[in-house]
């Protein structure tokens, strides 16, 4: 019987959790739970030490921390994460924006202790959006897995001038300003912008305009 009754408790508590997780009225906790899980499950996929200091290719040893470890907290601890709605006006208007801010691996528990887990870094900042009607998501900036977003801007791959203000939202967790449009050679688009107040590149491919890179001038 008490056997039943914890199990019910768990799916009860599930059900109860999951309700608050979808319910878009409660929107900190809605946001905070699908940009964790997308954060976490990037970072763990990709994990390598110059993405974001995590693994080598080593064998684990009984002495180690596993490094996936940081990034699932223990029961009742919750990333130390700031929402921020932002007055940017998205393409598909539908869409609000919001500005997600992490301060490295900190953790607070329900008694509020903070735990800081060393070692990685996943980022930030991050730039979501979130339909408040239907729940949608689009996973803009920063590093967790991204969202296809240039057909909200009507990217015009024959105008590379079109590309601007979608280079401006899938590059925001960098902060890069003031990004003009330098040259086209072969099937990149070459892009000036300053970063740190010094000159970068930023290179499109012009057949997969969601991928970029960096590179100096």
């Amino acid at each position: 019987m008490k056997k039943i009754t914890f199990l019910f408790s768990l799916v009860l508590f599930g059900f109860t959790a999951r309700a608050q997780f979808d319910d878009l009225s409660h929107i900190d906790t809605f946001i905070y739970n699908k940009v964790y899980k997308n954060i976490a499950a990037y970072n763990i996929k990709y994990a390598r030490f110059d993405l974001n200091g995590t693994a080598d290719n080593s064998p684990f040893k009984e002495t180690d921390r596993f490094f996936f470890e940081n990034f699932l907290p223990d029961w009742g601890a919750r990333i130390g994460m700031v929402i921020e709605k932002l007055p940017l006006i998205y393409p598909d208007t539908a869409y609000k924006l919001y500005r997600v801010t992490l301060n490295h691996m900190s953790f607070q528990n329900k008694d509020k202790v903070s735990l800081t887990r060393g070692g990685i870094n996943p980022g930030t900042l991050f730039l979501v959006g979130v339909n408040p009607v239907t729940g949608a998501v689009k996973y803009i900036s920063g590093q967790f897995f991204i969202s296809a977003i240039a057909a909200d801007f009507k990217v015009n791959l024959n105008d590379p001038a079109s590309l601007i203000l979608f280079l401006s939202f899938k590059t925001y967790s960098l902060g890069l300003e003031q990004i003009k449009f330098s040259k086209r050679v072969g099937g990149e688009l070459y892009y000036s912008a300053v970063l740190a107040q010094k000159t970068v590149s930023v290179i499109v491919n012009s057949k997969t305009p969601e991928v970029f890179k960096l590179a100096a001038p």
